[in-house]
């Protein structure tokens, strides 16, 4: 609301500023997305004229004015910004007229910032499938980034049935990798998948699965199965070079 509403006279043709009332100081620094309602004190006039109002913004701190709405004739505008480039920071300005040309402006004296506020995918990297684990899986995966930079936290769940059904694993980490130690409880199955679910202080969500299952068999130690293969590889190479010795001696 204006300060001072006017008297009517005819002896002096009065205008007041507008004064802009939101945005204001409480979103200096913040983002804003989607509607806004714009809101100003009406301006006051002494001859009694009718006011209609303009609203303007600019991306460079009022240097140039763009028209954002004209012929308004409530004091709020409901300003959707999601249709405006997002990065950029805009300060509004409102003007008031009367229908007999006199005319008083208001500039907001802070600047907003329009972004959309995302979060994106915490891309799993393992395990994504075809794996087999018989005592603890290491769970990695790509943080997730927030664009208005709030904290992330993630929450692991994993499924045995191929997701028709999930268990939490661990909630509240900060980190981007966790080391999950197989129980006796944990059943063997080849059906297994991990999903990953951030949310920021917000409570905007993102997630993402494995792109496909993977066993889980106790006991099982893939070193055991190298140093075995290697093994029988070794013997199977020795008895050839044996094989191959006899060959040329019976030869001889």
């Amino acid at each position: 609301m204006p300060h001072v509403f006017v008297y009517h006279t005819e002896l002096i043709h009065i205008l007041t500023r507008p004064n802009l009332a939101y945005p204001n100081s409480e979103l200096q620094g913040s983002f804003v997305w989607d509607f806004i309602n714009v809101t100003w004190g009406p301006g006051s006039d002494t001859f009694g004229h009718a006011v209609f109002y303009t609203l303007y913004y600019s991306t460079n701190s009022g240097q140039s004015w763009n028209l954002l709405e004209s012929d308004i004739h409530s004091t709020f505008y409901a300003w959707n910004t999601s249709n405006y480039p997002e990065g950029l920071n805009y300060r509004l300005r409102v003007d008031s007229m009367c229908f007999n040309g006199l005319k008083t402006s208001n500039v907001s004296q802070i600047e907003v910032t329009i972004l959309q506020h995302k979060l994106t995918r915490p891309i799993i990297t393992r395990p994504n499938g075809g794996e087999t684990f018989g005592s603890r899986i290491k769970i990695n995966w790509n943080s997730s980034e927030d664009s208005y930079q709030h904290v992330v936290e993630y929450s692991i769940y994993y499924s045995s049935d191929n997701g028709d059904s999930w268990n939490l694993l661990a909630s509240n980490l900060n980190t981007s990798y966790y080391e999950w130690f197989l129980s006796n409880e944990i059943p063997d199955a080849d059906s297994y998948l991990i999903k990953i679910v951030s949310r920021c202080q917000e409570g905007l969500l993102a997630e993402d699965v494995t792109d496909g299952t993977f066993s889980i068999v106790k006991g099982y130690n893939p070193d055991v199965f190298v140093g075995l293969s290697v093994l029988v590889i070794s013997i199977v190479a020795v008895i050839s070079v044996l094989l191959v010795v006899k060959h040329f001696r019976n030869k001889g």
